[in-house]
């Protein structure tokens, strides 16, 4: 659990944590708990060619469980393989349903 009060930041930035963490739909509950309203959440991953279409699959189903909305899906290269960087904006009327 993160030590910080519900929708207190403006962006919340997952950097290589989200699908690779032991639970993901618990790391992103609590991004987006500390997450304002209409705030920005942005997800980087590094992944190999072959595995960025499993990693941009598996965020949009972890969006979609969280009600975020993604705003953009981006892409680059380097030598070791891709960056994909996911930017999400929560949505304040489906949040104001989510359970406590």
């Amino acid at each position: 659990d993160l030590d910080f009060e519900d929708d207190v930041f403006d962006t919340v930035i997952l950097d290589e944590v989200l699908l690779d963490a032991t639970s993901p739909a618990r790391v992103l509950g609590e991004a987006i708990r500390v997450l304002r309203p209409s705030g920005r959440l942005l997800i980087v991953e590094h992944r190999t060619r072959d595995r960025i279409a499993e990693a941009t699959d598996a965020i949009r189903h972890l969006a979609q469980q969280e009600h975020l909305r993604i705003g953009s899906f981006r892409r680059s290269a380097d030598n070791k393989g891709e960056y994909l960087v996911a930017e999400a904006i929560s949505d304040q009327e489906q949040m104001a349903r989510r359970p406590a």
